[in-house]
C-alpha cells in the first residue's frame, strides 16, 4: 500500500509582531508530523535569540541565500513539515523565495492592528516579551501616539499586500487565521491537518501565556485623548477601570528589574546607559557576593531595608557623548538594531542627509559636513521629542540621565553617580571602602569599532549649544563643562582571562 504524499513540505506564518505567532507556532509543533523552528530570516540570529548557525549555514549566508537555509533544513529533517514565523523586519529577500514556493503553505495570521500596536508598545517599553506564568504578568499601560499608529498601520497594510499579491500571482490560497481563533482547539486541530500533521490532538500545552489581557481602555494610559480619532467606545460608555500611569508603571513594574544587587554587600548598580552595563556587571559579577538582576519591587525594597547604608552607584556620560552615541548607534546605522522607522522619518520630515549603507562611508559624498548638520538636526529632534512636540516615541537611548536617575530614585535612590572617565581611578576607591579586592585593575580594557566619523571632527560651538538645549537638566544636575575629546575614556571591560 502506498503512503499518501503529504499536501506539503514546509510551511510559513506571515504575521507581524504581537499577533499571537510564537503561540501558534508552539501550538503547530506539539503535532506528530510537524517541525516549528522560529524566525529563520530574523536579520540577527536564525530561529532563535543568540542562533546564529543552522544545520551548517551562517546567519549571513541566510541573508544572502535563503534557498540555502531551507535547502539544509529540508535535507536535516525530510520527514517533517518545517515550519517557520516571518515578519516584516526579516529579511526581504526570503519573501519572494517562500512565495514562490508551492510546496510551502502560507498561513496568513491577522490581529486587529490597534491592539497589536498596543500590545507591541507595552513590549518596547517593558522589555518583557514572553511569559509563561500568571504571576509573572505585570499591569501596564502606556500612552499611544496617533501618528505613529497611522504609520505602523501603514507599512503593514503594505506588508500584507506584497504577500497577497505574490499569491495571486502563483495561484496560490492561504490558509488564513486571526488571534481571535488562538483559543478554539477546532480551528487549531483543522489548520494542523491542512498543513500534513498525522493526527489531530484531544489538548494543546499553553507553555506562555497571554502577557495583557486588561482591556484596551485600561492598557492605554491616554485613551481619553485618542477614543474619537480611532472610532472607539467613549470613556463614559466603558466599566470602570484603573489604567496606571506610565510613571507608575515604570517605577512599580518595570525599572525593578534594571537593578543589579549584591546580596551578601552592600552594593548595587543602577545602569542608566546600555553600553556602562557591560564593564560594571563584569566588575560586579567578580564581587565575592551573589549578584542578582531582573527583581521585582519587592525583592529591591527587602533588598534596601537589609543594606540601609548601601552603594547604589551609576555612571554618567558627558550629555553630548551620550547623544553622539544614540545618534550613531541608533539613527546613523543601518544595523538590524537601528531604529530604522525612526531614521526614516527624520530623512523626511528633519530633512535629515544621511548616507544610504553606514557601513561603507565615501567621504566624497558624505562629509565630515554633512555629518555635522545631520547631528545637529538630530539634536533639533531630540529637544523636540523630551518637550513632547513629536509623535515620536522618546527612547531611553536618548532620554536625559537625570530623567532616568529621578525614576530610579522613586524605587532606591543612587548614592553615587560616577563619571565614567574616572572610572579607574573611583572604582578602585570603592573596592578599598568596601573591603572588595582589587578586582577592577585586573579587568581589561577594550574598545568598540570607533564611529565612522568621531564626534572631535565635528564638534563646534554650535554643537554644544544645541546639546545644552537638548540635555540642560543633564548639565545643571551634574555639573558638566563643555565637551572635549577623553570624556569617555574608558568603554567595555572584561575579564583579563578572557
Amino acid at each position: 500500500m502506498s503512503v499518501p504524499a503529504r499536501p506539503f513540505d514546509s510551511f510559513v506564518i506571515f504575521s507581524v509582531m504581537r499577533s499571537g505567532s510564537n503561540l501558534l507556532e508552539r501550538y503547530l509543533a506539539q503535532y506528530d508530523g510537524l517541525a516549528c523552528l522560529g524566525e529563520l530570516f530574523n536579520p540577527v540570529f536564525i530561529g532563535r535569540k543568540g542562533q546564529t548557525v543552522l544545520f551548517d549555514v551562517s546567519c549571513d549566508t541566510a541573508r544572502h541565500n535563503p534557498a540555502a537555509l531551507l535547502d539544509a533544513i529540508a535535507a536535516a529533517q525530510p520527514d517533517t513539515v518545517n515550519g517557520l514565523r516571518y515578519f516584516p523586519e526579516h529579511v526581504p529577500e526570503a519573501m519572494q523565495v517562500l512565495l514562490e514556493d508551492p510546496r510551502c503553505a502560507k498561513i496568513i495570521l491577522t490581529r486587529d492592528p490597534l491592539s497589536a500596536f498596543v500590545s507591541l508598545s507595552i513590549a518596547q517599553f517593558s522589555d518583557i516579551w514572553l511569559i509563561g506564568s500568571e504571576k509573572d504578568r505585570l499591569p501596564l499601560s502606556v500612552p499611544l501616539s496617533l501618528g505613529a499608529f497611522e504609520v505602523y498601520k501603514a507599512q503593514h497594510k503594505h506588508y500584507f499586500a506584497q504577500i497577497e499579491a505574490g499569491l495571486a500571482a502563483t495561484g496560490q490560497a492561504a490558509l488564513r487565521i486571526d488571534y481571535t481563533d488562538l483559543g478554539d482547539m477546532t480551528r487549531i486541530n483543522d489548520l494542523a491537518m491542512a498543513l500534513g500533521a498525522k493526527a489531530p490532538r484531544k489538548t494543546l500545552e499553553a507553555s506562555i501565556k497571554r502577557q495583557n489581557p486588561a482591556p484596551l481602555h485600561a492598557k492605554i494610559s491616554n485613551y481619553a485623548e485618542v477614543y474619537a480619532a480611532l472610532g472607539l467606545p467613549a470613556p463614559e460608555t466603558l466599566p470602570e477601570a484603573e489604567p496606571l500611569s506610565q510613571n507608575e508603571s515604570q517605577v512599580k513594574w518595570v525599572w525593578p528589574r534594571h537593578y543589579y544587587v549584591c546580596d551578601h554587600r552592600p552594593l548595587a548598580f543602577a545602569p542608566l546607559i546600555e553600553n556602562t552595563k557591560q564593564p560594571l556587571t563584569a566588575w560586579l559579577s567578580l564581587v565575592p557576593s551573589e549578584l542578582r538582576t531582573g527583581l521585582k519591587l519587592g525583592d529591591v525594597q527587602n533588598w534596601a531595608a537589609r543594606n540601609k547604608a548601601a552603594h547604589v552607584i551609576s555612571v554618567l556620560h558627558h550629555p553630548l557623548d551620550r547623544l553622539y552615541a544614540a545618534f550613531m548607534n541608533k539613527i546613523f546605522s543601518t544595523a538590524p538594531d537601528a531604529f530604522q522607522k525612526i531614521r526614516s522619518i527624520l530623512e523626511t520630515r528633519y530633512q535629515i542627509y544621511l548616507p544610504r549603507n553606514a557601513q561603507q562611508i565615501d567621504r566624497e559624498t558624505y562629509t565630515v559636513e554633512d555629518q555635522r548638520t545631520a547631528f545637529h538636526q538630530f539634536l533639533l529632534f531630540v529637544a523636540a521629542n523630551l518637550a513632547g512636540e513629536t509623535d515620536i516615541r522618546q527612547d531611553c537611548s536618548w532620554q536625559t540621565q537625570a530623567a532616568l536617575a529621578d525614576i530610579f530614585a522613586q524605587i532606591m535612590p543612587i548614592t553615587h553617580f560616577l563619571r565614567v572617565e574616572q572610572l579607574d581611578h573611583d572604582i578602585p576607591e570603592l573596592e578599598r571602602a568596601l573591603d572588595i579586592p582589587p578586582i577592577w585593575a585586573g579587568l581589561k580594557t577594550f574598545r568598540h569599532r570607533p564611529f565612522a566619523f568621531d564626534l572631535a571632527e565635528i564638534y563646534t560651538d554650535q554643537t554644544e549649544a544645541l546639546a545644552r538645549a537638548a540635555f540642560g537638566e543633564d548639565y545643571t544636575r551634574f555639573g558638566f563643562e563643555n565637551w572635549r575629546p577623553g570624556y569617555a575614556a574608558f568603554d567595555v571591560s572584561l575579564p583579563s582571562s578572557a
